[in-house]
């Protein structure tokens, strides 16, 4: 289910189809031992988000809004990434992809997001129900996939919650982490993820999103900081249904 716009995702689009709760809380992983360490090699990096169609992802949801006066609101829900369409893209090395966002009982969708796999990488296209395009396609992760590795993206898209504008993207790979999930512990690989944005009143932002090979992404934290307030974002994978082939 990048600024990895799977929030951008509209995690803004969950923050809004999601419903409402009461928790929140910090993310401490438990520990555990004999786990796999998270690794792909060269021409299986397509595993890191399968992208096949009725695959699903299902979300845990939890968002804090921190005013500038102190006063805070939570948001908790559950969220449903499902994708409905696949086809090649325009120069045959790769695969688009349409993924439909929903609360988990909702009737209407909240977010269409259309996702790019090719040899050069995870993009995503566009996002958002009037189909908003990242312009150039803005990347979640670049191939080959190595720890330490830098790639950065200037455009335009959606940014904060819901307005179109301009931003910078500074992107690095980091070693493989073990990370909690509702199904248990996977090992990951994280992408962190620094974004600044033309509209100085839109501040900045930063986050981390979790890839598990044959799984997909496990967990996406995002906290973004400007005038009107301090919010923090996160999803935690609950329960799938993924397929790596047709």
């Amino acid at each position: 289910m990048s600024a990895f716009k799977w929030c951008v995702l509209a995690l803004a689009g969950s923050f809004v189809v999601s419903g409402c709760g009461s928790k929140g809380g910090v993310y401490q992983p438990k520990p555990a031992k004999g786990i796999p360490v998270a690794k792909v090699s060269p021409g299986e990096e397509a595993s890191l988000m399968p992208l096949v169609v009725g695959n699903q992802w299902v979300y845990e949801m939890a968002a804090q809004l921190t005013a500038p006066n102190g006063q805070r609101e939570t948001r908790s829900g559950v969220i449903v990434y499902t994708v409905k369409s696949v086809k090649p893209n325009a120069t045959g090395d790769g695969k688009i992809a349409t993924i439909e966002v929903r609360g988990e009982n909702a009737e209407k969708v909240g977010d269409v997001q259309v996702w790019e796999i090719n040899k050069k990488g995870i993009f995503q296209r566009s996002i958002s129900l009037k189909n908003v395009p990242f312009e150039p396609m803005l990347p979640a992760i670049v191939f080959p996939v190595e720890t330490g590795r830098t790639f950065t993206w200037e455009g335009s898209g959606v940014v904060g919650q819901s307005k179109v504008g301009r931003s910078k993207v500074k992107n690095t790979i980091l070693a493989p982490q073990e990370v909690d999930t509702a199904e248990g512990r996977l090992s990951a690989i994280p992408v962190e993820t620094v974004t600044t944005y033309e509209q100085k009143e839109l501040g900045s932002s930063r986050s981390m999103v979790f890839f598990a090979p044959g799984v997909g992404i496990i967990r996406y934290r995002q906290v973004s900081a400007s005038p009107s307030g301090r919010l923090e974002q996160a999803l935690v994978l609950k329960r799938k249904v993924v397929k790596t082939s047709t």
